[in-house]
């Protein structure tokens, strides 16, 4: 600050000044000496500089147009990303992040188009799966289930076992009776067959599909499976009597005291 004072038409030195603001966001975040309001701030304010002094590189653009779409300004972030990826056309998370500015500007053509490049251009695997993720979840959106079962499933390929293809994987498959359901079921429960979570998450797909019988049984083929094993037993018998309370009431009955007694022998009052 004390050099642009001396030097104020050193706009090289707003550059400077607005690239350790961004490297001091991305390490502290808000955990700094200034609040993460306070460094966007300063990084608009001297990056701006730089844009109008025509200085700035692909990177003071990116950087502009992330301060915009983290504070949901989407459609101001979007010139600053494209801006990005006219200087750098290879910057992987400049078309990334565009297509997110894109998709939740409701412009779903053109954020396919970015993450279709970002897909390209991504070499790290969980990053690559996280860009096939959004062209499915864009598809899914433009009600195209065929494109976004395959994407999905491109990037369940890329990082398998991550929750977050699998769920809506799943999803689609139960939704279209996709003979592979049962089998991404499996995978899917088995991330974590003690967790509520999975038993929530089996509960909403199943009954918005209004397949719930058919999770009972999946679900009841389990409890023979995991009989000595009380923590997941607990959570199968939970569960099952869940979702046999709308249909018949003395037989979720049967299941929430079995989990009752079970619950008693594994956690404390």
């Amino acid at each position: 600050n004390k050099l642009i004072q001396t030097y104020p038409d050193n706009y090289k030195l707003y550059k400077g000044l607005g690239d350790f603001y961004y490297q001091v966001q991305l390490k502290y975040g808000g955990n700094w000496l200034k609040d993460e309001k306070t460094l966007a701030d300063l990084i608009l304010k001297n990056y701006q500089v730089a844009i109008d002094h025509k200085i700035a590189d692909d990177k003071v653009y990116y950087a502009t147009g992330i301060q915009y779409l983290t504070q949901s300004k989407y459609k101001d972030a979007i010139p600053f990303l494209q801006k990005s990826i006219e200087l750098n056309n290879d910057f992987a998370d400049a078309h990334y992040n565009i297509a997110f500015a894109f998709l939740y500007s409701e412009d779903r053509e053109s954020a396919l188009k970015y993450a279709k490049n970002s897909l390209e251009l991504y070499k790290n695997a969980e990053l690559k799966s996280d860009a096939a993720r959004m062209i499915a979840q864009i598809y899914s959106e433009l009600k195209d289930n065929n494109n976004a079962i395959k994407y999905f499933e491109l990037a369940d390929k890329i990082d398998n076992g991550n929750y977050y293809n699998l769920k809506p994987l799943l999803t689609l498959y139960v939704e279209t009776n996709n003979p592979k359901k049962e089998e991404v079921l499996n995978s899917f429960y088995n991330l974590a067959p003690d967790k509520p979570t999975i038993y929530n998450d089996l509960g909403n797909i199943y009954y918005e599909n209004k397949k719930t019988d058919e999770l009972i049984e999946l679900l009841k083929s389990k409890l023979e499976i995991y009989k000595n094993e009380n923590k997941i037993l607990v959570n199968l018998d939970f569960y099952i009597g869940r979702l046999y309370l709308e249909s018949d009431k003395k037989t979720a009955k049967e299941y929430f005291l079995k989990a009752k007694t079970i619950f008693t022998t594994i956690y404390d009052k």
